[in-house]
């Protein structure tokens, strides 16, 4: 029986983030940043969702083109003839705009050993491919020439984007630089930097990993970490302020990556009763999410109890005990060995509530959804009611000193009542010949 309780994978998950540093750039770098402003303001705003996105790239096929690449070489002339090149047999801004986006991320990479040198080179279009590597507005710089070069209106932006050492509250001055680009009358955000990789925490090098969603990304989900000087430039119907920006918890890049998307829920906490929510929108299936919270003192760390229904998912925290926690949520794919960090905030927790079950890694998988109790500790001296709610499951039942005490079984739901003792809950699937462990509860 496999366990994935995400106490025991904490260790190993902090050791395997990714972390985009954003850097201080240079003013020379937005000397055209405001050659459209005009035409920005009275455009029509860009789509304001994933799933308009996801449509809108299906028009072309990505499959066909990404070929066209590989073809043109780095040191093959100027930012011109280089965009000129690799568009030479398309015939949409669409496609033109992704094989350029897609070149600058196979073949620029960041320069991590000028960042941590505080050493920015020029970041003209020549110095950037010359070199084969820059800083943010190396990057911004080079996709605005190759864009303009091929008929795309392209400005840069500049701004605050929350890097590996933010923290809620802090100063947002500028420290990156990324790009809108017209296309077929409507202006998208590109940032070529974050969409071509990052930096890993353990060599500290540049990792080459190429992010869609930094392609035209969706306004709406790229100012949780972006947050441009000029407000025109989120091009969101309802812009945010500076302050909303800063004070929102800690989002890292890899939230835009995997599609785990907060909902309004997140900035609302129920510590006053000991007990936190927070509830997500995850646009990729078989998506894993795990919460913790580390007591600063002590030290002490606490499990969440993480419940998902399709592309749902409400995560729930029980505070054992009053003082400042740091709370992390880890996510990703079911096939990563571990998940990273997306989002870490503080809160300061004035009563306490009692802890939950500990799950096993099938209960989210299943998206199965425990009703009561919500406590892991149970009394002898209690009769207890067991709901849980689970799709395709036909037998479920709790165990406890070899003794198997079975659920009824109503539709999707099991239940039954119990007096307090260590049970672990198994389920059994159709053509499974095992029972699989779900939840665990201890005796008070």
């Amino acid at each position: 029986m496999k366990k994935s309780f995400y106490i025991i994978l904490l260790a190993r998950i902090i050791q395997s983030c990714l972390l985009i540093i954003p850097v201080p750039v240079s003013n020379s770098t937005y000397k055209n940043a405001n050659r459209y402003d005009k035409e920005v303001k009275s455009s029509t705003i860009a789509y304001q969702n994933r799933e308009d996105k996801t449509q809108l790239l299906a028009r072309f096929s990505k499959k066909e083109i990404e070929p066209i690449v590989g073809r043109v070489p780095i040191h093959s002339g100027t930012a011109t003839q280089i965009a000129n090149s690799l568009t030479k047999d398309l015939s949409t801004d669409w496609e033109k705009a992704w094989v350029i986006f897609r070149w600058i991320s196979e073949n620029i990479d960041y320069d991590v050993a000028a960042y941590n040198a505080g050493r920015f080179y020029d970041t003209a279009c020549s110095v950037t491919l010359k070199r084969g590597k820059a800083v943010c507005g190396g990057y911004a710089s080079l996709l605005e020439e190759m864009y303009e070069t091929v008929g795309i209106p392209c400005f840069t932006i500049s701004g605050y984007a929350r890097g590996a050492g933010f923290t809620p509250g802090e100063s947002t001055q500028s420290n990156h630089a990324w790009n809108a680009a017209k296309i077929n009358g409507k202006w998208y955000l590109m940032d070529a930097t974050w969409g071509s990789g990052s930096i890993d925490s353990k060599t500290k090098q540049f990792k080459r990993k190429f992010k869609e969603f930094y392609f035209a990304a969706v306004p709406s989900e790229l100012i949780i970490t972006h947050y441009p000087e000029n407000p025109v430039f989120q091009f969101l119907e309802k812009q945010i302020s500076r302050g909303e920006f800063s004070n929102k918890p800690k989002f890292n890049s890899t939230i835009h990556e995997y599609g785990i998307l907060p909902d309004s829920k997140l900035k609302l906490t129920q510590a006053s009763s000991g007990i936190s929510v927070y509830s997500f929108r995850l646009m990729r299936p078989k998506t894993q999410l795990l919460i913790t919270a580390v007591h600063e003192k002590t030290g002490q760390t606490v499990g969440g109890l993480v419940q998902i229904r399709e592309n749902e998912a409400e995560l729930r925290i029980h505070f054992p005990k009053t003082g400042r926690f740091e709370i992390t949520v880890f996510g990703g794919p079911f096939e990563l060995e571990t998940y990273p960090s997306v989002i870490t905030r503080y809160e300061n927790v004035n009563a306490i509530a009692e802890e939950l079950p500990e799950t096993y890694g099938l209960f989210t998988r299943k998206q199965v959804r425990l009703r009561s109790p919500l406590q892991k500790k149970l009394s002898a001296k209690t009769e207890y009611t067991f709901e849980v709610d689970c799709l395709d499951a036909i037998d479920m039942a709790l165990v406890a000193n070899g003794n198997w005490l079975h659920l009824k079984k109503e539709r999707t739901r099991f239940f039954g009542k119990f007096s307090g003792e260590a049970y672990t809950l198994f389920v059994k699937y159709p053509n499974q010949n095992n029972y699989s462990g779900l939840l665990k509860f201890e005796k008070r």
